[in-house]
């Protein structure tokens, strides 16, 4: 919904749990009820079919994603293989609680070795405290902190926007939607 031209894009997601039961149950992108408890109903509709009391994600956005069973403390990555590698976007929200700070470290060495230049990573709040995040760019949104790994060549042409927080000092956590959104990034093909 949010980027007009997805059919410019080149989308790819990967998914992965340690757990190959629950990795199993998100491949098959069927979900109860629960699932939607926080979202509006437009929006399941719009993605979903139901069946039998239980929602079953479109084909369409199902064929955008890969599963994998994982380990990211043990598993090696980037890995080009699993086409976990050059990513733009990497996801991992409430994983890091279950992890001790040096296997935290040892990941987040990993994700920023993934990332692409100008790609960002999403933690849930508080899992990355007392971390060392200085290879990473920290933005401020106003619910959120957003660790993105610094282009240090060149992103094709794609600006990287500067953190609303260094140009409003007085509002630290002041964050909007428009100033996320991006361009693709050039390809590093």
């Amino acid at each position: 919904e949010l980027i007009p031209n997805l059919e410019a894009w080149d989308i790819s997601i990967v998914g992965t749990d340690i757990n190959q039961e629950l990795v199993q149950k998100a491949q098959s992108g069927v979900y109860s009820s629960w699932s939607f408890r926080t979202i509006e109903a437009g929006q399941k509709e719009a993605y979903f079919q139901e069946s039998k009391g239980e929602w079953r994600l479109n084909d369409q956005i199902r064929s955008l994603v890969k599963f994998h069973q994982g380990n990211l403390v043990a598993d090696s990555f980037p890995n080009p293989a699993l086409d976990i590698s050059n990513m733009n976007l990497i996801l991992c929200r409430n994983v890091f609680v279950y992890f001790d700070a040096p296997s935290i470290a040892l990941v987040l060495e990993k994700f920023y070795h993934t990332l692409k230049p100008g790609g960002y990573m999403i933690t849930a709040h508080a899992e990355l405290h007392g971390q060392d995040l200085g290879m990473f760019r920290p933005l401020i949104f106003s619910q959120s902190v957003i660790y993105q790994k610094p282009d240090l060549k060149s992103t094709g042409g794609v600006p990287i926007q500067p953190n609303l927080a260094d140009s409003q000092p007085e509002f630290p956590l002041l964050g909007t939607l428009e100033a996320m959104q991006r361009r693709p990034m050039a390809s590093a093909d």
